[in-house]
């Protein structure tokens, strides 16, 4: 038996059975008339391109050639839908449509926010209450973020210091984070081998990243599991034993991340863009050169740079789960007091972002064209109106009502996506659109993006779509992200000075931005923009026309 799923996110909750009562007129409506011949053609198209247009991926193509073996007999099932595709008519659509849509035998879920289950005709729900997060400044440079939930016996966390890869220079990059990695493979008490084996036994969740904002230890366990998973922590923090064996498992890993990258038309384009943006910068090293930087480490280098780097005297320490506040607090106090303590021996280097303006052009052995407009954009700060006013910029022009999505995709078939990004710190930002194409759209495709940029400068911004793009971003922003995710967030937030309860209070600050700022943070920061363009070679053969 096989199942159709119609899945939405209703703007107003109280509407959903509005909204179902339009999809089943739109059903209804299709299972009539609505089908033409032009649209399978048009369907028929859009599977050849995202088929031959995808990103080689070894995993996802491995599970793709397994299942299409046990389900079609052959390795390569796309010949077998496209040969289907082209003998159905609009009549067969059609006739689909009114057998399997238009009949009621079916299932609806409502998923909706606590308040609102009134609105359904049974009203037995089960709502499950959970302490809200709260913020405890136990001393000057320890911070406590603290969720009790007793639902499951589960302990979650993250351990946030202010080491960042900002520390590395050019000849250094890469190697903090590549360290980080291997602080966690292993330490005096416990070999590399017995831990794998005991976090498998045990479903241990353990991760550690370090980007330009700091360091995140994060971490998700069964309740009685906690103290060992502390003990493995500490002594990683205090004795890593850096093994030569797992340096060098970590260097395959490294040197098959690079080959990969070598077929992937995005990770080329990131590189050609940085290289032309951050010359001179660590971020503007090509991915050859960072390779070759792990790969000359060895122990000795690994150890040095765990002591002279890995030393913090402050901390955030986050707890979601079955412990009560006294129990994270005293955690907490644990996790800071094996923290090494002392001064970094090095000095931060802050991305540079250039203003610039002009088009860079590379051409590349891959079918897609990528492309991205950069532009300089309000350094980090939650008292900015600038950088208020940057985010409710991306708010406006991202999500399936937003701006590009209707420029790109819903009045022009110009792009496979688009969005908008804006990422800053403490003194730097950029703002930037980002789409894939093919080659004959290419120009069109550069023209609306450019025009996008043009009309938030020139043209004001309506009171009532900077409302409805803040409430659906919010929207999108909230119910995305769960108590998995959380606990990262709002360290992250703590962290970059935005504040734990940042979401929370998000659309509150978006709630200031006017159409006068909107117009003004564009013209000041959106003036030069660089258009970064890479498109395929001669040597390319367009499978796509």
């Amino acid at each position: 038996e096989g199942m159709i799923t119609i899945g939405f996110e209703a703007k107003d909750p109280s509407k959903v059975k509005e909204i179902v009562s339009i999809i089943d007129e739109e059903i209804e409506w299709y299972s009539i008339v609505g089908i033409e011949d032009k649209d399978i053609q048009n369907l028929i198209t859009r599977y050849k391109a995202n088929q031959l247009l995808s990103t080689p991926g070894v995993d996802r193509d491995c599970n793709s050639i397994g299942w299409n073996l046990m389900m079609f007999g052959v390795p390569d099932s796309d010949e077998l839908f496209v040969n289907a595709f082209e003998q159905i008519t609009a009549k067969d659509v059609m006739n689909s449509i009114e057998k399997y849509l238009v009949p009621k035998n079916r299932v609806i879920f409502y998923a909706l926010p606590e308040g609102a289950k009134e609105m359904l005709e049974q009203k037995d729900e089960l709502l499950a209450e959970k302490m809200q997060p709260q913020k405890v400044q136990i001393s000057k440079n320890l911070t406590l973020i603290y969720k009790n939930n007793t639902e499951k016996p589960i302990i979650s966390g993250v351990v946030y210091i202010p080491v960042s890869d900002d520390y590395e220079t050019i000849e250094t990059v890469g190697t903090i984070s590549f360290m980080m990695d291997l602080m966690l493979k292993g330490s005096a008490k416990f070999n590399s081998l017995d831990l794998t084996e005991w976090r498998e036994d045990h479903a241990i969740d353990l991760n550690i990243s370090t980007n330009n904002y700091g360091t995140y230890l994060s971490f998700k366990c069964l309740n009685d599991d906690f103290p060992k998973l502390q003990e493995i922590i500490i002594d990683a923090f205090n004795n890593p034993t850096f093994s030569v064996h797992e340096i060098m498992l970590a260097k395959e890993r490294a040197n098959a991340n690079y080959q990969r990258s070598l077929s992937n038309a995005s990770s080329i384009h990131n590189e050609f863009r940085s290289e032309k943006l951050y010359s001179g910068q660590p971020a503007g090293l090509s991915n050859l050169k960072k390779l070759e930087i792990i790969q000359a480490l060895d122990q000795q280098d690994l150890q040095n740079i765990h002591k002279n780097y890995f030393r913090a005297s402050k901390a955030i320490v986050t707890f979601f789960g079955d412990l009560t506040l006294d129990e994270a607090e005293a955690h907490a106090k644990t996790f800071y007091k094996n923290i090494p303590r002392g001064e970094i021996a090095g000095v931060e280097s802050h991305l540079v972002v250039p203003n610039i303006e002009g088009t860079f052009l590379q051409e590349y052995a891959f079918e897609p064209v990528n492309i991205d407009l950069n532009c300089i954009a309000p350094p980090r700060d939650k008292e900015s109106i600038d950088h208020l006013t940057a985010s409710v910029i991306i708010a406006i022009l991202n999500g399936s009502r937003g701006r590009i999505h209707k420029a790109i995709r819903g009045q022009n078939d110009l792009a496979y996506y688009g969005y908008a990004q804006y990422s800053s710190g403490d003194d730097y930002g950029f703002f930037r659109l980002t789409s894939q194409t093919s080659i004959d759209k290419k120009d069109e495709l550069v023209a609306v993006l450019q025009d996008q940029i043009n009309k938030l400068k020139n043209e004001p911004v309506s009171t009532e779509e900077i409302q409805s793009s803040i409430d659906d971003y919010y929207k999108m922003i909230i119910t995305s992200i769960d108590d998995n995710q959380l606990p990262y967030y709002m360290t992250h937030y703590e962290a970059i000075g935005l504040g734990y309860d940042y979401l929370e209070n998000m659309k509150t600050y978006f709630d200031k931005v006017t159409p006068e700022d909107i117009q003004r943070v564009a013209k000041e920061y959106f003036a030069k923009v660089a258009v970064f363009i890479s498109e395929p070679n001669d040597e390319v053969e367009l499978m796509v026309q």
